[in-house]
């Protein structure tokens, strides 16, 4: 599993190969998602936010961010009490 910073890179250097393209977007997506645990996105996540929080012209960390978010919206969540996977309706 790659440190949250090393994922951050990734979800970077994705969304830059990705472009503009809404079909490489959502592959980018995907990638990050099948390949990285919910904790993982989570802390990258938080990573990318506040880099965009020093440098608000970031425009590559806000792409990231759109793919690190929309990773984890692929995931969904576990309810701690029902035992079934759930995604975000």
């Amino acid at each position: 599993m790659p440190p949250a910073n090393a994922l951050a890179e990734h979800a970077l250097a994705l969304a830059e190969a990705a472009g503009q393209s809404s079909t490489a977007i959502a592959e980018a997506a995907a990638e990050l998602a099948n390949s990285s645990e919910r904790t993982e996105l989570d802390e990258a996540r938080i990573e990318l936010a506040n880099r965009i929080h020093h440098k608000s012209d970031d425009h590559r960390a806000t792409a990231a961010l759109s793919l690190v978010n929309r990773a984890l919206a692929a995931k969904g969540w576990r309810d701690p009490y029902d035992w079934r996977r759930r995604r975000k309706p």
